[in-house]
């Protein structure tokens, strides 16, 4: 016979095969465990009236813009309307057709 076809080295390596995919499936349903216990409902909050429900515990995203942001969004402007010869003025916006 040959190695290949040993029956107890075929035998050892599909135990190990075996106890490899179990492992592998306990490691997945940890990590599924854990992303539902990271989605826990925020009970300390009341229910409101007209409110949709309980609130989730992921929080918003920041939409307020910084000063420093507001500036450069403002410079930023103001250099592509020159780019385009505008002046921010509705008879210019107007004629450009900006």
């Amino acid at each position: 016979m040959s190695k290949k076809n040993n029956l107890s080295l075929r035998k050892k390596q599909h135990e190990f095969d075996l106890r490899r995919e179990k492992q592998e499936k306990e490691k997945k349903e940890k990590k599924l465990q854990a992303k539902k216990n990271k989605m826990k409902v925020d009970r300390n909050d009341k229910k409101k009236k007209g409110g949709s429900g309980f609130q989730v515990g992921k929080r918003k995203v920041k939409t307020k813009l910084t000063a420093l942001a507001k500036a450069k969004a403002a410079q930023a402007m103001e250099k592509a309307s020159n780019d385009l010869g505008c002046n921010n003025t509705i008879a210019s916006i107007v004629e450009c057709g900006c």
